[in-house]
């Protein structure tokens, strides 16, 4: 099937090419603000995936190429900041952006899965920001980069988490403290876009950041591991091998039962429920009942890695209090249909919500024109310059 669509799109390739924009579709409660932010972003109307990557496959190989390419140590500056437990969260600051004065506007990016700065779509966003005039700044993961490793302390046992919500505070309170005098907006890629509806659920009136961009972040783990490993099981292996790649940077060695795993196919067995949303016993699962959950104080046990994903959730959006701008795509090939429908009913549970969803692109993909230009910055900076300009007003 996947072979299929492959050849399909890039027949249709031409086609794709001469057809027109489409209008993503853009849902919010009619309050004065959302009007105000909707009609400054005139990019939220218009997307046109670049014609030969409108297969999500295709895309998405291309991405994971990119991020291997371009990704220079010198465009940024690595700050480490020791955590209460004896490790590190990593700030990469990117240096293009260090020159503003110390009141710019300040962009704080919640990294992808395992990644740091240097991954393509947080060099895209951090470049476009940058262009603007804003300071940018990623936090990376413990044990986590995919070119330069948030190495742990010697003796740290502290390990990241899919909520990492204490990790995100941490973090956030560091660069307020920075630069007191600067508004600070948050973008969070997948993974990152989770945590930050995390913080600014939880946090509500008492959060840091003015305004919030999510970009391709499912709202429940459980569904979202199951879908990954129904859907994608070759995707999942290589997420799996990328959160394994962090342990022995956090101090930690693979156990017994990790290393026979690594033997297996990575197929779904049979007895593995077919109803999206229960657990399934894919790679993902495996890296959540193996890995996450033990290393973030639960249990290895099926039942076990089920409480650890459902501890992970973000509160309801109805607890928000700052604007909010979530963006999702139907054709998320890690994010099941269903799932991108719950994202885009978000805005129902709070009016600081502003829920966009396009057909084309795939998972943080959103590119467009000759170059393939990155929409999702696009869209995000008119988002936020439009939010922090009402703050400015009221």
């Amino acid at each position: 099937r996947l072979a299929m669509q492959f050849w399909g799109d890039l027949l249709m390739a031409p086609m794709f090419f001469i057809s027109s924009h489409e209008v993503p579709l853009v849902a919010y409660q009619p309050t004065p603000d959302n009007e105000r932010f909707v009609n400054s972003c005139p990019s939220l109307f218009s997307f046109k995936q670049v014609a030969l990557f409108r297969n999500s496959t295709l895309a998405f190989m291309l991405l994971m190429l990119r991020d291997f390419t371009g990704n220079h140590k010198k465009l940024i500056r690595r700050q480490l900041l020791p955590t209460e437990d004896g490790g590190a969260v990593a700030l990469d600051w990117w240096v293009a952006s260090e020159a503003a004065p110390p009141t710019a506007r300040i962009l704080f990016v919640g990294s992808t899965f395992s990644g740091d700065a240097l991954t393509t779509a947080t060099r895209d966003v951090c470049r476009h920001f940058t262009s603007l005039g804003w300071r940018c700044v990623v936090m990376v993961k413990r044990g986590c980069g995919i070119t330069m490793t948030n190495t742990q302390p010697a003796g740290s046992k502290g390990f990241w988490c899919f909520a990492g919500l204490k990790d995100f505070e941490f973090a956030i309170n560091h660069v307020a403290s920075a630069f007191p005098g600067a508004p600070i907006c948050g973008i969070g890629l997948s993974l990152g876009g989770g945590q930050l509806r995390n913080y600014v659920n939880t946090k509500g009136d008492a959060s840091k950041l003015a305004a919030c961009v999510i970009v391709d972040a499912a709202t429940e783990w459980v569904q979202a591991i199951s879908s990954i490993d129904r859907r994608v099981p070759h995707i999942a292996k290589i997420l799996w091998q990328a959160a394994c790649a962090t342990l022995e940077p956090c101090g930690h060695k693979s156990s017994e039962k990790l290393m026979q795993s690594m033997t297996q196919d990575g197929k779904l067995p049979d007895h593995a429920g077919d109803a999206l949303g229960k657990p399934s016993r894919g790679w993902m699962f495996k890296l959540v009942q193996d890995v996450m959950a033990p290393l973030n104080g639960f249990g290895n046990s099926e039942v076990d890695a089920t409480k650890y994903l459902s501890s992970c959730n973000a509160p309801s959006s109805a607890r928000c209090r700052r604007p909010v701008l979530e963006l999702s795509t139907f054709n998320d090939m890690l994010i099941s249909p269903q799932a991108i429908w719950d994202v885009h009913r978000l805005h129902n549970d709070s009016p600081h919500v502003i829920t966009c969803t396009t057909r084309g692109g795939t998972h943080v993909v959103r590119w467009e024109g000759w170059f393939a230009r990155c929409w999702l910055s696009k869209v995000s900076g008119e988002f936020l310059v439009a939010a922090l300009d009402a703050s400015k007003d009221s």
